[in-house]
């Protein structure tokens, strides 16, 4: 594709530049923006009802794990987790690793067998600490807690796909000309 087809099929597909953008607030006090022209958002209107719709739907789908993790991370109990899991791995000549996602990044950029020894360290640990089923329990507490606080808003983003769905189904079972 061409310069000039590229910039078209992108003005097509998202609209032209932010001026015309519909702006947010979410109930988590953020913002969230987007543009109101091109394809994009002519589906979203034609899915949802109206793109405030959509874009309610989307962050809170988005953001509800997001944040029920950070909470879940920020917790003493996992915290404690992560360090008798650093310290194992310490033990064995793996420092300066908090977490288990930090060795799975530090193995991805090893070399094939320095990667095979921090995952095996990385596993052995896991399962002498018990961290999986730990971790799914703490985190599952906090998944739980957000769905409970955010129950009215759950339960509207449910309704709102649900709707979705239906004029999706409609649209997709009407003949085109």
């Amino acid at each position: 594709m061409s310069e000039e087809d590229r910039r078209r099929w992108g003005t097509a597909l998202n609209g032209q530049g932010v001026a015309n953008h519909v702006n947010m607030r979410m109930s988590d006090g953020s913002v969230v923006s987007v543009s109101a022209d091109g394809c994009v958002s002519e589906a979203r209107r034609t899915l949802y009802g109206s793109l405030e719709d959509a874009m309610t739907s989307t962050a809170l789908a988005g953001n509800l794990p997001i944040e029920a993790k950070q909470r879940a991370a920020a917790d003493p109990a996992m915290k404690a987790l992560n360090a008798t899991w650093s310290a194992c791995m310490k033990d064995k000549g793996h420092p300066n690793l908090p977490r288990p996602e930090d060795a799975r990044v530090l193995a991805a950029e090893a070399p094939r067998d320095e990667a095979l020894t921090i995952a095996v360290a990385d596993a052995e640990c896991e399962d002498r600490s018990g961290y999986a089923p730990k971790r799914t329990t703490l985190e599952d507490r906090y998944f739980t807690a957000a769905l409970t606080f955010y129950e009215p808003e759950v339960a509207a983003l449910t309704e709102t796909h649900r709707k979705a769905l239906a004029r999706a189904k409609k649209l997709l079972s009407t003949p085109t000309p």
